[in-house]
């Protein structure tokens, strides 16, 4: 799943992948939070595990109560301001949380 942006005169079936980025960290029962990031809208997921996550200018607080469910393997596309961070927790296992910035 991706944003598509439409501009004036482009086909709304076009991704414009400018200014892509790929990001990806560990997460765990711990909460995690990624650097600062540039406004966009974001493909998140994890392979392994449910995750839970929050989008502030800091997001390290987020919990299994508080944070928005993103079930295992599913990608759910996120819209971060300039300068926030995603923030990342599971019920405890482990894995890998990544993020595609599709759109600018």
């Amino acid at each position: 799943m991706a944003f598509t942006v439409q501009e004036a005169g482009e086909p709304t079936n076009i991704l414009r992948l400018i200014e892509n980025q790929q990001i990806s960290f560990s997460v765990s029962g711990t909460p995690q939070q990624s650097d600062q990031l540039p406004f966009g809208g974001y493909d998140v997921w994890c392979d392994e595990t449910d995750i839970y996550i929050k989008v502030a200018t800091t997001a390290d607080d987020v919990t299994t109560s508080t944070g928005y469910k993103v079930n295992r393997g599913n990608v759910v596309p996120v819209l971060i301001n300039a300068n926030y961070r995603l923030g990342v927790v599971t019920s405890g296992a482990s894995g890998t949380v990544r993020l595609h910035r599709t759109a600018s």
